[in-house]
């Protein structure tokens, strides 16, 4: 898989692809409903929720998370998109035009209801023309739903946020919440490994004690307790 930053000045060189575009912070059933039409993908590592939204309560997979999933999906290419106020003012057809022009692609897909843009300027019926004037498609999946549960990332994240890891897990595609601990600051006190999360942007379930594969965990005082190091939590 080639990975490109946003504007770095490297292009796609390989033929036209069919590209993925979207936040994709959870990989749940339905951004994988969107990702298994592409063989491409164009996300936001840095959503505008992050940016503007004053009540965001972070992301479900980490970075190295993503990634990794991406690499399992077999995807060719892969654009990271770090949301900014500038890129905040762009239009809808400049916004288009960039990514066009550094990764060629002869269809776009996206979820329903994506927009883009200035104000979010541009649906689905200005993409759409924008696609056909550039001989692509543009193509949206519908909204997917499990047993009545519509799958989304502020669903999934309210599940997390109380706790309810096995439904969070099943809108997830079957791949448990694990939170990643990689880098983050910890130190040893009565036998166990504290992990500080003050700075973690993933979601962080509530106070309390849970079953993980890393044995038991305490969440505490926005702290983690357990009785090894590891680089990640995978809650059940």
């Amino acid at each position: 898989m080639q990975i490109f930053q946003w504007q770095d000045g490297n292009v796609w060189q390989g033929r036209p692809l069919k590209l993925a575009l979207g936040g994709f912070d959870a990989v749940h059933l339905g951004h994988r409903s969107i990702l298994n039409q592409a063989d491409a993908v164009a996300y936001f590592r840095v959503l505008p929720a992050e940016i503007f939204g004053a009540n965001f309560k972070g992301y479900l997979r980490s970075e190295e998370q993503r990634l990794q999933i991406f690499k399992e999906l077999g995807l060719k290419a892969l654009l990271t998109i770090d949301f900014s106020a500038n890129i905040s003012k762009m239009s809808g057809e400049q916004f288009l035009t960039a990514l066009y022009c550094q990764l060629p692609f002869t269809t776009l897909i996206t979820g329903e209801g994506f927009r883009l843009g200035y104000k979010r300027e541009w649906g689905r019926a200005e993409i759409t023309v924008w696609a056909a004037n550039r001989s692509s498609n543009y193509l949206v999946m519908p909204l997917t739903q499990l047993k009545g549960q519509q799958v989304s990332s502020s669903h999934i994240r309210q599940l997390v946020l109380q706790g309810h890891f096995n439904l969070a897990k099943q809108l997830l595609g079957g791949k448990s919440y694990s939170l990643s601990l990689t880098g983050l600051p910890n130190c040893h006190k009565d036998g166990e490994v504290v992990y500080n999360l003050n700075n973690v942007k993933q979601v962080v379930p509530p106070a309390g004690c849970y079953s993980s594969e890393q044995g038991r965990v305490l969440l505490k005082d926005k702290n983690l307790y357990i009785t090894n190091k590891t680089d990640e939590i995978v809650f059940y």
